[in-house]
């Protein structure tokens, strides 16, 4: 989901409501548990389009893997210098 003009705190703050709008949604309609987990990442933390995604990508295994039904938030120092050093 791509929020133009969003920082990482309005991006939290809607993928905030949307996992509450997807439970209150599941308990009206019976359907079969499920969580939604989400990584994000803002423009701020680097202009390169594929190590954006890439740092969603990997906020969003960590999210997957605390648990679930989370978010969390990129960290560049966890993808790796090589990453950086082609950004310079």
């Amino acid at each position: 989901m791509l929020l133009p003009g969003a920082n990482v705190e309005r991006a939290a703050e809607v993928v905030g409501r949307l996992r509450v709008a997807l439970a209150q949604a599941h308990l009206l309609s019976g359907t079969p548990v499920f969580t939604a987990s989400f990584g994000i990442s803002d423009s701020t933390m680097t202009r390169e389009r594929e190590t954006l995604i890439r740092l969603a990508d990997e906020a969003l295994y960590r999210s997957k893997q605390a648990g679930r039904d989370c978010c969390t938030v990129g960290d560049a120092q966890l993808i790796g210098p090589a990453v950086a050093r082609r950004e310079r």
